[in-house]
């Protein structure tokens, strides 16, 4: 559930893309995107960009002052969006449980560029001394000077017919 503070960042955010795109055709998802990502958890994120994009569509549809988009084209486009939406849900909502490894690991090279500079030796040496007590969706965790991680905890998954299952937990010493 959001706060009041992440849903009125949500409203900004959405206000600020809906003027990028009503001035210049395209850019909402550009926009919002990267920034709820930034504001919020990755869930949240998603189905609020998806969600608004497809409001804001929905209100550029029947709003006035757009002469030139034709509405037949605008619903099909619109009506084909939703088999999308379901099943990046179901996609979020998956156990797929790489899904936020791949998000942690995205977050921190892009915070690493916003902190070092887009250099790789800059990125690298961010990387080596630069990643403390950092606050993610795996938890908190420290990098070392050789790149390993202080996260101790690792999932036990096995095979069950053609399946990935979780099997439980394990810590290492």
């Amino acid at each position: 559930m959001l706060t009041i503070a992440q849903a009125v960042l949500v409203v900004a955010l959405a206000a600020l893309g809906a003027f990028v795109q009503g001035a210049t055709g395209l850019g909402y998802g550009l926009v919002v995107t990267p920034a709820l990502v930034a504001a919020l958890e990755p869930r949240q994120a998603i189905f609020a960009a998806l969600g608004s994009a497809f409001v804001l569509n929905g209100l550029m549809l029947v709003g006035v002052g757009r002469p030139h988009v034709r509405r037949d084209g605008a619903v099909t486009v619109l009506a084909w969006a939703l088999p999308g939406f379901v099943a990046g849900a179901a996609i979020i909502g998956s156990g797929d449980p790489y899904k936020l490894y791949g998000y942690e690991a995205m977050k921190l090279i892009l915070d690493g560029l916003n902190a070092a500079g887009p250099s790789r030796p800059a990125l690298l040496g961010y990387l080596r001394t630069g990643v403390q007590n950092r606050a993610s969706v795996l938890g908190t965790y420290s990098l070392d000077a050789n790149g390993d991680t202080t996260l101790r905890a690792y999932g036990l998954y096995g095979i069950s017919g053609k399946a990935l299952v979780f099997k439980g937990a394990i810590t290492a010493a």
